[in-house]
């Protein structure tokens, strides 16, 4: 069984929930607030989700943003998904990140491009 999945049968570490979703810490947080937002039934990536899961995780990840609104007062978030392991999913249970950004938490001139600094850009040639 997966490290998730145990995580909700055992009903630990649950922040929220709602019928098809639940949000817990992430355990290797990349900021301060850094939180997951996983189905409840272990399918595999995002693409495998169901309209209704998509609408509750989208759900989930709006009331996060608002309680971490109001906790920790964030400049800013980053949302993502890893598909595949070239993508950097590392666990076969579909999760989003919802990541709390800060000012000052990379240098002004890593900024421009938010997740599009992750690699370097092609150019028109390249493809």
């Amino acid at each position: 069984m997966c490290v998730f999945c145990d995580k909700l049968n055992q009903r630990v570490d649950i922040i929220m929930e709602n019928e098809t979703c639940f949000v817990i810490r992430d355990e290797y947080p990349v900021n301060y607030g850094h939180v997951l937002i996983l189905t409840k039934e272990c399918k595999k990536t995002y693409f495998d989700l169901s309209y209704k899961e998509l609408e509750d995780m989208n759900m989930l990840i709006r009331n996060c943003k608002k309680n971490l609104d109001i906790t920790i007062s964030p400049d800013g978030y980053n949302i993502g998904f890893n598909v595949g392991e070239w993508a950097g999913q590392s666990i076969s249970h579909c999760h989003a990140h919802l990541i709390p950004r800060f000012a000052g938490d990379v240098p002004a001139t890593e900024l421009r491009g938010g997740i599009r600094n992750f690699k370097k850009p092609l150019r028109e040639l390249d493809y």
